[in-house]
């Protein structure tokens, strides 16, 4: 019984890879909103993409990929929007079912019958491309943290903060 073609962009089918490897440009526009949504406040940018290199060695399919394209963030210092690139290279080889991978194979990954995922690396590599803290620009003075003025677009109307003395005795201490 001959099996139905994968239409997911994401899957790829071992019997499919020839023997000189195969090599994709997938568009993550399907995939992006459905990580963004679900782990970050990001925005996907409309070129964000991928292209992954796949090659067999036995039954070990290696799979190659590099991310690029851009997000819109909020900036970690004032929250206004800023675009942030994704730049991302990755390696993972998909393994046959019942050869296990060691515990210190990170980048080793059993696959099903002659189905690869992709799904949930390029998954992973997203979110660990994006930027912990975006920032709009260098010298952005962020907000306020008393009344959440944007300090870019001046000085707030805040009193300066009460000098902190509790350390204030050990100043005119000795050590000997």
């Amino acid at each position: 019984m001959a099996r139905r073609p994968v239409q997911n962009p994401f899957v790829l089918l071992t019997r499919d890879i020839p023997v000189e490897g195969l090599v994709r440009d997938l568009d993550l526009a399907e995939l992006a909103p459905r990580v963004f949504a679900e782990s970050t406040e990001a925005k996907p940018g409309p070129d964000l993409r991928v292209q992954i290199t796949a090659s067999r060695n036995d039954s070990d399919v290696i799979v190659s990929g590099e991310l690029s394209g851009t997000a819109d963030m909020a900036c970690s210092r004032c929250l206004k929007p800023v675009t942030v690139k994704i730049t991302g290279e990755f390696g993972v080889t998909f393994v046959p079912p019942g050869r296990e991978a060691k515990e210190d194979d990170l980048d080793v990954v059993p696959y099903k019958d002659e189905e690869i995922d992709l799904e949930p690396v390029l998954r992973e590599e997203l979110l660990l491309a994006l930027p912990v803290a975006p920032i709009c620009a260098d010298d952005c003075r962020g907000l306020c943290p008393r009344c959440g003025h944007d300090l870019n677009q001046g000085a707030c109307e805040c009193p300066p903060e009460p000098k902190d003395d509790r350390w204030a005795a050990l100043r005119h201490m000795k050590l000997q």
